[in-house]
């Protein structure tokens, strides 16, 4: 059945943050930009959130048709219960070949989650608009091999080492698996396509102490980058809607 002829199909937001305090009063929280974002591609979409940070983990797997995974201001190394909790949750979703798709934190904990490594970059923060190229032709993406796709990103942490027999999609000098195929049914990403431009700008000056001048620069500079982030949603949507469960 083609992607866009299942109606109502029940997508779970696994929420693992909220917009800053600080950022609050000017940008909706994230599962409202989630669903601008993703709507903006596909209507029938019935989203069900599951705010991680306390506990509100789905009773099952299949509770959900699919899954997409947020991105979070914590690492996917923290010690935190409810980070444990997804992990081992999100692992049950992967063995049960229902679709699921991480975004940056997201990308991360399905890496850990499948014997994968994360670290702390020491190539410093991704932030602002980065370009990547797309190298794997082995996937069942709708991604051009050997296309450049821009996106909005905001990490600190990367996958060192890949899960076996994971597919790395695309990467740049800065990081090197930027999109990760983990199988028919798991993806990840470290990039954040349901943010805007404006929003991504506002987070370049709530994190620039943290940033090393270059960093910050590099950052304020990408903002004049046309991005790409509505393909990269096509790409979750068709994705997740297009998976089989078997």
């Amino acid at each position: 059945m083609p992607a866009n002829a299942i109606p109502n199909f029940k997508l779970g937001l696994l929420l693992c943050d909220h917009v800053p305090d600080e950022l609050a009063p000017c940008f909706q929280d994230y599962p409202e930009m989630f669903a601008k974002a993703f709507t903006s591609v596909n209507a029938n979409i019935e989203w069900q959130i599951f705010d991680i940070t306390k506990e509100e983990l789905p009773t099952s797997a299949n509770i959900c048709d699919g899954y997409l995974i947020s991105g979070s201001r914590h690492s996917a190394n923290d010690n935190e219960r409810w980070i444990n909790s997804l992990m081992l949750f999100s692992k049950e979703v992967h063995e049960a070949k229902i679709p699921i798709v991480g975004l940056c934190f997201g990308l991360q904990i399905l890496a850990k989650a499948l014997r994968g490594k994360v670290e702390k970059a020491q190539q410093g923060w991704g932030i602002g608009h980065k370009r990547y190229r797309v190298t794997a032709h082995e996937t069942n993406l709708l991604l051009e091999a050997d296309s450049k796709i821009t996106v909005p990103v905001c990490h600190q942490d990367q996958i060192t080492r890949i899960p076996d027999g994971s597919i790395r999609v695309a990467s740049n000098d800065h990081c090197e698996n930027f999109i990760l195929f983990f199988g028919n049914h798991t993806l990840g990403i470290q990039g954040h396509p349901e943010f805007e431009g404006r929003y991504i700008n506002a987070l370049i000056e709530y994190k620039k102490n943290d940033l090393t001048d270059n960093e910050y620069i590099s950052a304020k500079r990408s903002k004049a980058c046309p991005e790409d982030s509505k393909i990269l949603r096509k790409v979750i949507l068709d994705f997740v809607l297009g998976v089989t469960k078997t």
